[in-house]
């Protein structure tokens, strides 16, 4: 049925029909006035005035006739004759060109035959005024006797029997004919207020309903405008839709959002309803009637949020993230509602959660984050802002001589005005979902040149500066970036440690592994942050040209007091110096942690134990009381020393 709708309203159909319709009713209208032009000046008093003209045509030519029969008989005179001629004459004249006399001269061929008539009277006019004086009428009379019979046929072939029943039949046929015609326009136009009415009905269904589910949209939303209380509103989008759409055509993709919402109508129970928001959207309003509680929508949507579809021999991981609003106790806009939802929706996201509820924190948060943002967005303005930037720095030392500083990690500390620190993988985060990584880098890079490059150009400090890079900055202008924002300034290009993670390394190892080669032959040095955090898998230790490997502090716990644990990290200790790695440990916190490592050989350890992070001046004051120059050597010496 509805493909059928499609095709009757499709615009092209629709164009044909109004122009097919238009252009009969103009070729039926020129018609009917070409055929009517003169029956519609033709009305019944027209038709009176035509039949006295004749009538008195006829009266006056016989009154002619009369004197003319008088005159011969010597029984009239002269005068009477001359006077009756004139008065017909005059009559000719009227019913040659005057107005009331249309109608008759329209009739036929009335106008030339009393044309014709009207000339032969006209030649009369000598023997009327030389034979009227006289007696010897013959002449006269013979001529006029001619024209008077034609007089009289004009009048039988107009209104007299039968003849004028037909002209009266013809003048009724006309008029039925264009009633009908008038008729056969009113129900063309019946039709076609029909049709558009319908198809106005159509598009507007249409327009509220989506073409690929044939569920309601967000015009139908506008249009209801608010959410009854005693709703759930939820939220749900497929993950990874963006990617599934590089890989299949938009007819495949479409396919997958119809899938998707077959198999969220399967959890609905009547009432409910569901909304497309877009092809990879979907919002779900609950019944307010409904027994359902958010734990009962949790349970059925984390069933629901994750299946394998398969389709054209092909198997897809397909993943939700859902976001749920309770119930308010109020009518409200279902946009607010939607907007809670989304909230949700987004934290499951990044929790990597099927199913998160809305809680007033959630709001908070995202109120922050829009606060902090817009400050972010100010400071890199160069405008006032509420929001300080600065740099940190987390020594690290070799395990073997701990006030020998060969590296520090550069951290990025962050604090507003109302909302006092924030921590800084939230601002990261933040700037990478709005398009501010790139910016926030180019303030780092210049506040650590700006800082460190006296400690090399003074020759105080020849170790490592570490820094962290988010996903976005593993591009191939990362390479002129550093460059111009650390090694143009004063940062030796050899000094540079760029740290990435396990997750981003996932993404594209060829194309990351391409841009480590390229930065390596400047002399900057690549290590994987966190490892054992992200996907954990030692294809990246094996794949990645790395320079040095960082464990993650998880797997410093325990290595005093589990023996497991101990020989764990020992076997990665080993691990990486059979490769040639440096090994890095984070989060050496006590004495007893730092002895169970020192027995493992020659690491590198970071800490709260060896050192918190500082500010530029206290790491300054630092360097110079350990003398870091004259110490034991750097991390390259040590790997050296191990060959």
């Amino acid at each position: 049925m509805s493909l059928t709708l499609q095709n009757l309203f499709s615009s092209r159909l629709a164009i044909g029909v109004l122009v097919a319709v238009l252009g009969a009713m103009l070729v039926g209208s020129i018609q009917g006035v070409l055929s009517d032009r003169q029956l519609s000046r033709i009305s019944m008093s027209d038709l009176r005035i035509a039949t006295w003209n004749l009538t008195r045509f006829d009266q006056e030519a016989s009154a002619f006739d009369l004197a003319l029969q008088l005159r011969a008989n010597n029984a009239g005179s002269p005068d009477e004759v001359i006077l009756r001629y004139d008065i017909l004459w005059s009559r000719f004249q009227y019913l040659s060109v005057g107005r009331e006399s249309l109608t008759t001269r329209l009739h036929e061929d009335n106008h030339d035959r009393i044309q014709s008539l009207f000339l032969r009277y006209q030649a009369l006019e000598p023997l009327v005024f030389s034979n009227a004086q006289s007696l010897d009428l013959d002449p006269l009379l013979v001529e006029w006797s001619n024209i008077r019979q034609d007089i009289k046929q004009i009048l039988i072939d107009n209104f007299v029997g039968g003849d004028s029943s037909a002209l009266m039949q013809e003048i009724d046929t006309s008029r039925i004919r264009l009633a009908n015609f008038r008729m056969i326009i009113v129900g063309v136009l019946a039709i076609t207020i029909t049709y558009m009415l319908m198809m106005l009905f159509y598009l507007r269904r249409q327009n509220r309903f989506d073409r690929l589910t044939g569920l309601p949209n967000q015009n139908y939303l506008n249009d209801e405008r608010t959410i009854r209380p005693g709703t759930h509103v939820i939220a749900c989008q497929i993950l990874n839709y963006r990617a599934l759409q590089s890989e299949l055509s938009p007819s495949d993709t479409d396919i997958l959002t119809q899938t998707v919402g077959k198999r969220l109508t399967k959890v609905l129970t009547p009432g409910d309803q569901l909304i497309a928001i877009s092809q990879d959207e979907f919002m779900i309003v609950s019944d307010g009637q409904a027994l359902r509680t958010t734990d009962d929508w949790q349970l059925l949507l984390s069933q629901a949020y994750a299946f394998t579809w398969s389709y054209k021999d092909s198997q897809f991981p397909i993943r939700l993230a859902i976001g749920i609003d309770e119930p308010s106790d109020q009518s409200s806009a279902w946009r607010h509602r939607y907007q809670k939802a989304l909230l949700a929706k987004q934290r499951a996201v990044e929790k990597r959660q099927p199913v998160i509820v809305h809680t007033d924190t959630l709001s908070d948060a995202h109120r922050q984050e829009k606060a902090v943002l817009n400050s972010l967005i100010q400071l890199f303005q160069g405008k006032p802002s509420d929001v300080a930037l600065s740099c940190h720095y987390q020594p690290i030392a070799s395990i073997s001589n701990p006030k020998k500083i060969v590296a520090a990690e550069v951290l990025m500390r962050v604090k507003h005005k109302t909302f006092g620190p924030i921590a800084p993988n939230k601002v990261v985060d933040l700037c990478e979902r709005n398009g501010l990584a790139i910016k926030l880098s180019h303030w780092l890079y210049r506040t650590i040149a700006d800082e460190c490059a006296p400690l090399y150009q003074e020759n105080r400090y020849q170790g490592k500066l570490t820094i962290n890079m988010s996903p976005s900055l593993l591009r191939p202008t990362l390479i002129d970036d550093i460059h111009q924002y650390l090694v143009k300034p004063g940062i030796p290009a050899t000094a540079i440690c760029l740290e990435i993670t396990e997750d981003n390394a996932a993404l594209q190892i060829e194309q990351v592994n391409a841009l480590i080669s390229e930065l390596q032959n400047e002399g900057i040095c690549f290590a994987l942050d966190d490892f054992g955090t992200g996907h954990s898998s030692l294809e990246y230790i094996r794949d990645l040209k790395i320079d040095r490997l960082k464990i993650d502090r998880s797997f410093v716990t325990g290595i005093d007091t589990n023996p497991r644990n101990y020989d764990f990290m020992a076997s990665m200790v080993k691990l990486t110096h059979l490769l040639n790695m440096d090994i890095i440990i984070e989060g050496v916190e006590t004495l007893e942690q730092w002895q169970a490592l020192s027995s493992m050989g020659d690491v590198f350890v970071q800490g709260y134990f060896l050192h918190r992070p500082m500010p530029f001046a206290d790491l300054d004051r630092l360097l110079s009381q350990t003398d870091s120059q004259s110490s034991l050597p750097s991390l390259e010496n040590v790997r050296q020393s191990r060959l």
